[in-house]
């Protein structure tokens, strides 16, 4: 995908040369490189739940993809606390992730 990207960009490089063409070029840049955020059914987070509670209960460590600016990161980490007020998950890593975009939880 990435030939697909760059020689998508290739082709507006003569247009950099001219006035106002070079922050078009770098606003192109941004949006092809920007993934969409996926939508779950509901089954999907019963599965996340159902992994979540087991993950916790067990002190298991877990694989987390989740969305954050445009991109999937994954981590792994044990999973310290749940706080339910603001919705964040707090791994052992010191990471704190929003639940509202945990893509994939697995157990390790």
């Amino acid at each position: 995908m990435n030939n697909y990207i760059d020689r998508g960009l290739i082709k507006w490089m003569p247009f950099d040369a001219l006035s106002g063409f070079s922050s078009l070029i770098s606003d192109l840049k941004q949006h092809l490189l920007v993934e969409p955020e996926k939508i779950l059914t509901q089954d999907h987070y019963d599965l996340l739940n159902y992994t979540l509670l087991e993950a916790i209960h067990d002190h298991k460590e877990v694989s987390i993809t989740y969305y954050k600016h445009h991109h999937y990161i994954q981590t792994t980490g044990t999973i310290i606390n749940v706080d339910s007020y603001e919705k964040r998950l707090l791994l052992s890593t010191k990471e704190r992730i929003n639940i509202n975009h945990v893509i994939l939880l697995e157990i390790i």
